[in-house]
């Protein structure tokens, strides 16, 4: 077999890939986005919402008055952490699942809030780890932050994922 007869055989073996062995952005996208779970675990936690939870269910305007809690962003946040399991919604009440119940109350002995402080601290600071890791005077690629794959520049309601959840439209408690 020739050089070039082998340089066909493997860009055809290339090409018989079957759609099934094809890779995905999957796992891509769910390491870029992993971080939103663990910042409302986080604010949650820094919040005292899982301590509040604690002394038993409470109702969203309870929680907005008692951990003083902007009214549009209440429900917002109490729904991505039912979302996340880490809190249960009965009627119009909130309450620690088991696993929050064990883990994030801060009177019990498996409390994990040291390591939950940890994680703050180091998500702050990675907030800015590409400017700090670009060369002083450097300067980007000139692409536009937030831009689908035309290139147009997202509106700025699509701006953030974190504009759907902390995004007001819900009247408050107060």
């Amino acid at each position: 077999m020739t050089p070039g007869e082998s340089d066909n055989l493997q860009h055809t073996d290339a090409i018989a890939v079957s759609h099934a062995e094809m890779p995905t952005s999957d796992r891509l996208l769910e390491s870029a986005m992993a971080f939103w779970r663990s910042a409302v675990l986080l604010i949650a936690n820094e919040l005292g919402l899982f301590a509040e939870l604690a002394a038993g269910p409470r109702g969203a305007c309870v929680l907005e008055r008692r951990l003083g809690l902007l009214p549009d962003a209440t429900a917002d946040l109490l729904d991505a952490l039912v979302t996340l399991g880490l809190v249960e919604r009965e009627g119009g009440h909130y309450r620690s699942t088991l696993e929050a119940s064990l883990f994030l109350d801060p009177a019990k002995p498996a409390y994990i809030g040291p390591w939950l402080a940890m994680a703050s601290a180091a998500m702050r600071e990675v907030a800015d780890l590409t400017s700090r890791l670009r060369a002083p005077g450097s300067n980007e690629l000139g692409r536009p932050l937030l831009a689908d794959r035309s290139g147009q520049i997202l509106p700025r309601s699509c701006a953030s994922p974190a504009s759907a959840l902390w995004r007001s439209g819900r009247g408050g408690c107060r």
